[in-house]
């Protein structure tokens, strides 16, 4: 269950990429694996308490596309964990002038996750707050057109560390040089 929570906050995490697609002013962008999108490569470190080895990296692919309406961003993010031609993660996020929210979806679409408090402070910071009395889920993610960075803390009711994570995500094709 704790293994769980911990995926899908480290699958929002990846989602905030979309932002950095947003930020194009494209309408939608064709690229990348399993249905379109712009392709990125996100690289993952992770501090996990009750895991062994507690410090942990990783590499994976995801991809993003997006649509604007009016003032409203719908964000799609298909998260490729395994490497696999279908995504392991599907993250939706609702973007307006200052607010965000997200579904997160497993392999087969459930939905395993609603985040609908969040807080876009400016173009390029969000902020997220989420969790229970006993574990609680805050995160930051600086967002640029080609570049973003994520940090996640998940600490307990008496405020220790459970799980720490920061991801650097970079466009696979930039749209500057």
């Amino acid at each position: 269950m704790v293994k769980r929570f911990f995926r899908m906050v480290f699958a929002l995490s990846i989602a905030v990429a979309g932002l950095a697609c947003a930020t194009d002013g494209a309408e939608s962008l064709k690229a990348g694996k399993g249905g379109g999108g712009k392709a990125f490569r996100a690289t993952a470190y992770e501090y996990n308490i009750s895991a062994s080895p507690q410090v942990h990296s990783s590499s994976f692919d995801c991809s993003v596309k997006f649509v604007e309406q009016g003032l409203v961003k719908v964000i799609e993010v298909r998260n490729f964990l395994k490497g696999s031609a279908a995504p392991d993660v599907i993250v939706r996020i609702v973007a307006s002038a200052n607010s965000v929210g997200s579904v997160i979806y497993n392999a087969k679409g459930e939905a395993v996750a609603e985040y609908p408090n969040g807080e876009l402070v400016n173009g390029n910071l969000f902020i997220f707050k989420a969790g229970t009395e006993k574990r609680k889920v805050s995160g930051r993610w600086y967002v640029d057109l080609d570049y973003l960075m994520s940090d996640f803390t998940i600490t307990d009711d008496l405020g220790t560390e459970l799980y720490k994570e920061t991801v650097i995500y970079q466009a696979k094709s930039p749209s500057r040089k």
